[in-house]
């Protein structure tokens, strides 16, 4: 959600008088809370609208898109020409259909695309100039781009005229695979929403016989494990309900999502194809962007920059309104049923067999009986079983659920100020709904929606690595991230054990060994540590024993720097390094790892592989004992191995090492990774070698 939009909200929620908040808090219900925050909305709010809008702008810009083909063409003549065909493509979101600068658009990124030698894709843009008008002036250069890519394809001119066209052009760069559809029209104000929506699949997803779907009512629907699970093992698949793409717009070393993938089936989209009306929506092919168009985007559009600074949880909250339609959506508020208010306590004790509830959003299972913890109700579609999940009300801030109704109202506005409230039913629906009635229902279930997100809602992201694995929490954080986003404490074997480990005592501590005998040290209280040696009774205090450990990475870090250039002077450091760790951490202490890891980097450095394996095999003992035998840690750690002893020819632990750190690095990472690839040219190059290469020491 955009800072602004929240400030704002947090600012309108102060300014209501406490008397009116108090009567907010005691609000039982979602319909209700949306209601009073809609009373809230005013023509002041209407200005801010306005101003959002404009500050997340989606509208076509002459001169960006003037801007943006400069910049393209001044990366075309520096030979950059994947920037270039960015570029170009940027320019294009800004191009309306009347513009004469979309067709040199097509034509310029058709130019960098030949010297990328992508000539499939290089002449479906020549098609798309040729259809823009390309000026007649200029198009002997495309003319002959296009015969030079029919000459390199080995497609004589006559076959590639009888070809589909719209298979290599509408695909977006695709190929033949994609059909393409006839052109959507290219005024948006004649382009009215279709009168009947398309709606979702209701088949169900695949779910594993290794887990059995629960409920009660303070977690709703949930997964628990029968059977010890395999790493990598798929648990439940199924295509989204609903989904959008999360902006980037603050990335700058690279392409945002917004410009890599299709605003509708979220593929790859290298050449996308802009919005015929607005500048943030693209897609990889024709075909995505016409069903975008009819399932939701004819509405999302006009909204333009002000959904964007609503935020995410707004947008797929409206989205899946629309993905369903709003007679799916009236269908379900009239057979919803039970107070989302209740606490939990008093919600198990409740048997509605009308009341259903669940877990993560799009689950093909079907909806379960409240607290009777029966099987799924038959007959139930893919949207009723989201509205069914639980919103949490009775746990959730007043002030946040003010922020979420409040924005609900602003959409609802926006749609009714822009002229848009009756195509957002259908005259089935409008027969059978009061007057005035319409937006009630839609404000409703975005309320609900984005409420339920928090809790159900999927992110899928791109893996950045950025040092420690995110997962590695502790048991108080992972209980507090529990508590704050799903209400509820976990109570599984896992935290429970972890919890009663770390009752009066970090377990860090008695990973540092008493200065005077030797012996392990125990927490005795907040700020010190005691030896536990009865005889000895040596305290330290805790700051002291972290300002060491940070002194010895200190040196760690200035010895990784000096490996390559002054190596006598690294191993000195590492050489003060192994003798205070050794008075002071355990064997088994995290920080011996780091120390052995460093030795090996020094070491080859020098081209000394033998002990450069020595030292990174008892690393990787140290990682498995930290974070287990199949922790995307050891994978790092058996990579690097791997890597030592191909360059040291040691040939069957080479190969083995290899198949253990892909075995892991597959699970964490995919197979696409850089790792992946790398080990996979390793094991290659190492099967092709004669055996009279060394064996392992």
């Amino acid at each position: 959600m955009d800072a602004e939009w929240r400030r704002y909200c947090g600012s309108r929620w102060r300014g209501i008088d406490e008397q009116e908040r108090r009567e907010f808090r005691q609000i039982p219900g979602i319909r209700e809370s949306f209601r009073f925050c809609q009373r809230k909305l005013g023509f002041e709010d209407e200005a801010i609208f306005e101003q959002l809008s404009a500050h997340r702008s989606t509208q076509k810009d002459p001169k960006a898109e003037l801007d943006f083909k400069q910049q393209g063409n001044a990366r075309f003549k520096a030979k950059d020409y994947i920037q270039a065909v960015a570029l170009y493509s940027k320019g294009l979101r800004h191009s309306s259909t009347q513009s004469p600068q979309a067709a040199v658009l097509y034509a310029n990124r058709s130019a960098a695309l030949y010297q990328l030698q992508r000539y499939q894709e290089c002449l479906a843009d020549i098609r798309r100039a040729q259809e823009h008008n390309y000026p007649r002036e200029l198009e002997h250069k495309i003319l002959v781009r296009h015969a030079s890519c029919l000459h390199h394809l080995g497609v004589p001119d006559g076959a590639y005229d009888n070809r589909s066209r719209g298979n290599l052009g509408d695909g977006g760069g695709q190929g033949p695979c994609c059909t393409a559809l006839p052109s959507i029209q290219t005024h948006s104000e004649s382009r009215d929403p279709p009168s009947a929506r398309g709606k979702a699949s209701a088949v169900p997803g695949e779910v594993s016989p290794s887990i059995a779907l629960h409920s009660d009512s303070s977690r709703g629907r949930h997964m628990i494990a029968t059977e010890e699970l395999r790493p990598g093992e798929v648990l439940i698949q199924e295509e989204a309900f609903a989904a959008v793409l999360i902006p980037e717009e603050g990335r700058r070393e690279s392409l945002p999502n917004e410009d890599l993938h299709c605003h509708h089936c979220l593929g790859q989209a290298e050449l996308p194809l802009p919005c015929l009306s607005c500048s943030f929506s693209s897609y990889c092919s024709e075909l995505c962007r016409q069903h975008a168009w009819q399932q939701y985007h004819w509405l999302e559009c006009r909204l333009g920059g002000l959904l964007l600074a609503l935020g995410t949880f707004a947008h797929l909250a409206l989205r899946t309104v629309l993905v369903a339609g709003m007679q799916e959506v009236e269908r379900a508020q009239r057979l919803g049923s039970g107070s989302d208010w209740l606490p939990s306590e008093e919600q198990s004790k409740r048997e509605d067999p009308k009341h259903t509830i669940g877990h993560a959003g799009c689950s093909g299972t079907e909806g379960f009986s409240g607290a009777s913890g029966r099987m799924p109700k038959e007959g139930l579609s893919r949207y009723q079983t989201i509205h069914s999940l639980l919103t949490h009300m009775g746990q959730q801030k007043p002030k946040h659920r003010f922020l979420c109704g409040f924005t609900a109202a602003a959409v609802c506005c926006e749609i009714k100020r822009r002229g848009l409230e009756l195509q957002m039913v259908s005259e089935e629906l409008e027969t059978q709904s009061a007057q005035g009635q319409r937006l009630s229902i839609l404000g409703e279930a975005l309320l609900r929606h984005v409420l339920q997100l928090e809790c159900n809602a999927q992110a899928i992201t791109v893996v950045r690595d950025t040092g420690p694995h995110w997962s590695r929490m502790s048991v108080k954080e992972r209980q507090r991230a529990l508590s704050l986003q799903y209400f509820f404490r976990c109570r599984c074997t896992a935290c429970v054990s972890e919890e009663n480990k770390e009752a009066g005592m970090d377990s860090l501590v008695c990973q540092f060994l008493c200065s005077r005998c030797g012996v392990t040290l125990q927490d005795s209280e907040e700020a010190h540590c005691t030896c536990s040696n009865s005889c000895c009774g040596h305290m330290v205090s805790k700051q002291s024993l972290i300002q060491q450990v940070q002194e010895i990475r200190s040196l760690m870090s200035n010895a990784r720097g000096l490996s390559a250039g002054h190596p006598d002077e690294a191993f000195h450091l590492l050489s003060k390094c192994q003798r205070v760790a050794q008075s002071l951490l355990s064997s088994h202490h995290p920080v011996q790892g780091e120390i052995e890891d460093c030795l090996a980097q020094v070491y080859a450095s020098q081209a000394d592989w033998t002990a450069a394996a020595r030292h990174l095999r008892m690393s990787c003992d140290l990682v498995r004992i930290q974070f287990g035998d199949r922790s995307v840690e050891l994978g790092k750690q058996l990579f690097k191995l791997a890597q030592i002893l191909f360059n040291g020819h040691v040939m069957d632990e080479a190969l083995s090492v290899i198949e253990q750190a892909e075995c892991l690095l597959s699970l964490h990472c995919g197979a696409e990774h850089e790792m992946m690839i790398e080990l996979s040219e390793m094991k290659s190059c190492l099967q092709t070698l004669p055996s009279q290469f060394p064996v392992s020491p």
